[in-house]
């Protein structure tokens, strides 16, 4: 059994619920402020007994989720 399967529905279930959702692009983009290691907290603080690391963590986010999720442009940046 893949060890990272409940991290990675935890992730996936978590960015529907939080990120925007482009419908051009198929991208997810992170409200500004979230980082991994927030999402990682929540995971943990809902999952305490999972044996998941945080380094576990990154590696299932770098293999299954860096490259559909992108981080807000800051909006007062642009003006």
């Amino acid at each position: 059994m893949f060890v990272g399967k409940i991290a990675l529905g935890f992730i996936d279930y978590y960015l529907t619920l939080i990120c925007d959702h482009n419908p051009e692009n198929g991208r997810l983009y992170l409200p500004l402020g979230i980082t991994v290691n927030d999402i990682y907290v929540q995971y943990k603080g809902k999952h305490p007994d999972e044996r998941v690391t945080e380094h576990t963590f990154y590696n299932i986010w770098r293999k299954n989720i860096a490259g559909k999720v992108s981080k807000q442009a800051n909006v007062s940046n642009l003006f």
